[in-house]
């Protein structure tokens, strides 16, 4: 069956008005455990902890020797603390029963139309090779969050609608469901198996912290995963594979998760009839962005990608089949946390 699979990252909690950027969480930290090695850290260096995980991996070379658990029991104390301030700004969205109604409509709606707001070469493109699938189409959901408020959003849109998004016309005159799947949180949930780290040992600086399987498999995001033996890797890698349509929203395309973009990367160049979607937003104190400036901003996350994929000889192939939405309307669902004006 195919799949058009949706990889979201924190822009969805931002775009639903809680505060998860690393920045408001390091404050939060930092006032909470002021003493701590990694807070003293954060205070010293707050450009180095713009990225939690990428610091982690930096701050290794500055951990003495023979405190090495000492840094593992302020890492513990880091992710306790992350998942009580996700924990803290999840329980702000309150979804009232009037405002199921409108969640399953936006849901349905992002979904069926999630190129519509593409130049119209590139959505022609996207509806031919719809056209060309025979079969169920299953949209699913990878979730780099650890956050329930996707899960909460997809859960009433598929008791509401029985999973059902409506029907496709495929080329061969036959009409196909289009069918709501489920939510895999790759990186564990504030509740279980939360992972927090880097891709591989080349972005941990201390090698103490890599030649210890113990320290990798808290630090390596793969080993955790592997470690805690849910196939969670290999059900998402199957989700790929499945795929005619990969579709990338609030996410840095970040070194932290190269895995994904080699993974994503390869898919892409398997086939003619992949395509790649990258949900973009540029931030401006103006009215308006102007081409120059979008255009800076899709540049600088087509080279993220090139650049983490680790696609280089067949790159222009690639990108070719790479299209990017900048500030579209998806996935702004009418609820907020009271008190947030979008």
């Amino acid at each position: 069956m195919p799949g058009i699979t949706f990889f979201i990252g924190n822009g969805f909690d931002l775009n639903m008005g809680l505060e998860t950027r690393y920045d408001q969480f390091c404050e939060y930290y930092i006032q909470h455990n002021p003493e701590d090695f990694l807070a003293q850290s954060m205070k010293r260096d707050t450009e180095l902890w713009s990225d939690v995980e990428i610091a982690l991996g930096k701050i290794t070379e500055q951990v003495p020797d023979g405190e090495e658990d000492r840094f593992g029991e302020s890492k513990d104390l880091l992710e306790i603390a992350l998942g009580d301030y996700l924990e803290k700004e999840q329980k702000k969205i309150e979804i009232t029963n009037e405002q199921q109604e409108q969640i399953t409509k936006d849901m349905k709606r992002c979904l069926t139309s999630f190129y519509q707001e593409l130049p119209v070469e590139h959505m022609q493109s996207i509806e031919r090779i719809i056209k060309g699938c025979r079969g169920t189409l299953n949209y699913s959901f990878v979730s780099f969050n650890y956050t329930n408020v996707l899960d909460r959003c997809v859960e009433i849109t598929k008791r509401r609608l029985n999973s059902d998004l409506g029907g496709y016309n495929a080329d061969n005159g036959n009409q196909y469901p289009q069918k709501l799947g489920n939510v895999v949180h790759i990186h564990g949930t504030i509740e279980n198996e939360m992972i927090l780290g880097v891709n591989d040992i080349g972005q941990i600086a201390d090698r103490r912290f890599t030649e210890n399987s113990l320290y990798r498999q808290c630090m390596v995001k793969e080993e955790a995963n592997n470690r805690f033996a849910q196939n969670k890797i290999q059900s998402v890698k199957k989700l790929i594979d499945g795929s005619c349509m990969i579709c990338i929203f609030g996410m840095s395309i970040g070194e932290t998760d190269k895995m994904w973009w080699q993974y994503i990367g390869k898919w892409l160049l398997a086939s003619s009839e992949h395509r790649l979607i990258i949900y973009i937003r540029h931030n401006s104190q103006r009215k308006r962005v102007t081409a120059r400036e979008r255009f800076i901003t899709e540049n600088k996350i087509l080279q993220r990608f090139k650049e983490n994929s680790g696609i280089k000889e067949e790159w222009e192939k690639a990108e070719s089949k790479i299209y990017i939405v900048c500030n579209g309307n998806i996935f702004n669902f009418s609820v907020m946390p009271k008190g947030v004006e979008i």
